[in-house]
Order: structure tokens, then sequence, then C-alpha cells
């Protein structure tokens, strides 16, 4: 199976591989308060569905590549 990557268009903006690599490295976890501070304010707007599904796009592809 292969992995081809999608771009995703967000306003404007394109969110594709290049993109994602300009904003964090492959394989970095920043390991801080600050990223779990995010992720909680993520979960929590997402789940009471304040924000718009552009947004939660944009940011499952940011958290998905500062994981993996």
């Amino acid at each position: 199976m292969s992995f081809s990557p999608i771009s995703l268009q967000i306003g404007p903006s394109v969110f594709n591989d290049k993109l994602a690599n300009r904003i964090i490295g492959p394989k970095e976890w920043l390991g801080n308060e600050n990223m779990d501070a995010v992720m909680y304010l993520f979960r929590e707007n997402t789940t009471l569905r304040r924000w718009k599904p552009d947004r939660v796009a944009f940011l499952n592809c940011l958290f998905s590549h500062q994981i993996n």
C-alpha cells in the first residue's frame, strides 16, 4: 500500500506536505506544556462544535504531523 498525501484547500491557503514541513519537522514532538494546553483546547472546541470544519481539518493535520 502506498501513501500519497492530499493537499487541503483551507480558505485561500493550501495545506500540503511542503507547508507542513516548514511549520514542523518530521518526527518532532514539542513535548511541553504549551502543546498539552493546545491539545486540550482543541479537544474542547471540536467536541462542542465551536470551530468551523476547515479550522478543525488544519489542526488535525498539524497535530498528526507533530505526533507522527
